[in-house]
């Protein structure tokens, strides 16, 4: 049979990947391809080695790689925020291409993409059921509306972040994905992630926090407790607390406290609820001020640094955990 879908070579076997230097789109295949051909598919830098991303400002196309590039060629590619960190989101009202990330961007700035919600502000994520593509995000959507970005648990259809049984991640919520062995369920206030965290800060300082829920890897189980009583009439447990240095140690979970403004998702990603990450993010930083003017010391570790840092720690041991663990104080970036 015939290739029906998509350019072929005039052999009709094979996709075209090969054409003259010049041409606009490839013509022939590699069986058909002429020795004066060159492949215009998977556009090589000058050098012919690899593969270009660099180019002058205003090219639409890249034409060297890495090794070949001029002093004034940028990476245009893989775009860049002006301030050459992250990717950008954002641009103003009209822009063909954003030019700004989450913390780069001004006031008028709006989000610029297929993902962006109708506001500007932010990243869809809602929309009706039965929509191909989410449409508003958690501020704009309507009654009617459901969370249709988000991955949903094969089984009973809730929020999925855990692996199914073949460890294929974000299939299955944390009950079904315990019933499959893919998941150790956690104590109902802690979690797992936030247990290694600690256990590696205790670890490198040699300070242990007496009150915490540890798990135990052997057997499965939770013991310990949370200190209470910490802020006079308000029912708030800190993570870890050492009554003897007055220090208190927060795991901060991206799904229930959202991200600090220096992450792209600070503005955009869906928390538990469908609450806005950042209205979360507020929240958290707020009670945490709560223990800092009860003259205690404060500090956080986020779940995304500490995955990464987890990844990095399997290769090398020159990181210390101490380094993505962020001191609290009342100046937080709102």
């Amino acid at each position: 049979m015939m290739r029906l879908r998509g350019p072929v070579c005039s052999c009709c076997k094979a996709r075209p990947y090969f054409g003259m230097p010049g041409d606009a789109r490839p013509s022939c295949c590699a069986n058909c391809k002429t020795a004066d051909m060159v492949d215009i598919k998977n556009r090589k830098c000058t050098c012919g080695k690899t593969q270009p991303f660099y180019g002058v400002p205003g090219d639409t196309q890249p034409s060297c790689c890495a090794k070949c590039k001029t002093a004034d060629m940028v990476d245009i590619r893989s775009r860049k925020c002006t301030c050459g960190k992250r990717q950008p989101f954002f641009g103003l009202l009209g822009d063909a291409r954003p030019s700004c990330c989450a913390k780069c961007k001004t006031a008028d700035m709006v989000a610029i993409g297929k993902r962006a919600c109708k506001c500007g502000k932010t990243w869809a994520a809602f929309g009706l059921p039965g929509d191909a593509r989410a449409s508003c995000c958690a501020a704009c959507k309507t009654a009617y509306m459901m969370d249709i970005v988000s991955p949903k648990c094969s089984v009973c259809g809730k929020h999925a972040v855990f692996p199914d049984a073949f460890g294929k991640p974000r299939q299955l919520c944390a009950v079904h994905s315990a019933e499959v062995g893919a998941h150790l369920l956690s104590s109902p206030r802690y979690s797992r992630v936030s247990n290694d965290c600690l256990d590696a800060l205790e670890e490198e300082t040699g300070h242990e926090f007496p009150f915490r829920y540890r798990l135990d890897k052997t057997t499965g189980t939770w013991s310990g407790s949370e200190f209470a009583g910490l802020i006079p009439g308000r029912a708030l447990q800190p993570d870890a607390y050492n009554p003897r240095r007055r220090e208190v140690v927060e795991f901060l979970g991206n799904y229930y406290h959202g991200f600090p403004p220096d992450h792209p998702q600070h503005s955009s990603f869906v928390c538990v609820g469908g609450r806005p990450a950042l209205e979360l993010y507020q929240e958290t930083m707020t009670r945490l001020d709560l223990f800092v003017a009860a003259g205690l010391r404060v500090s956080y570790v986020w779940e995304h640094e500490f995955t990464e840092w987890q990844k990095a720690a399997a290769v090398s041991t020159a990181l210390p955990i101490s380094s993505i663990l962020r001191p609290h104080n009342r100046t937080w970036p709102r």
